[in-house]
């Protein structure tokens, strides 16, 4: 069902100051309408209420919409993903160092030993 709207119904889109169109966008079943109203200039006092379909127009937003959130989803795991490994791989190699290290320090023990005692 399409609204009709009175020049002084409270859901008519109206223009607003500096703005010289005013709109709506009103769903009926399935479809999306957009609703315009465009102030004639002669003869003045009048307007023209302009219907459109953009049905299409929402289903494109919705698709984009999508394509962005599987998009950004991809990128947030990709970089999960690779922070995860680069932690990995830092812890891994820091387990190594500390091997290394507790290796030096005994070795470094062990000669301390031998200079001490002949």
């Amino acid at each position: 069902m399409i609204e009709l709207f009175r020049a002084n119904d409270a859901s008519c889109p109206k223009s607003k100051e500096g703005d010289p169109y005013a709109y709506k966008i009103q769903k009926l079943g399935q479809k999306y309408l957009l609703l315009q109203l465009e102030p004639l200039s002669r003869p003045e006092g009048y307007e023209v209420l302009s219907v459109r379909e953009v049905t299409g127009l929402f289903a494109e937003l919705r698709q984009t919409a999508v394509w962005f959130f599987g998009s950004y989803l991809a990128v947030f795991l990709i970089a999960g993903l690779f922070i995860y490994m680069m932690m990995r791989r830092t812890v891994e190699q820091m387990e190594k160092l500390q091997e290394v290290a507790e290796k030096q320090e005994l070795l470094m023990g062990a000669l301390s030993h031998e200079m001490r005692t002949p």
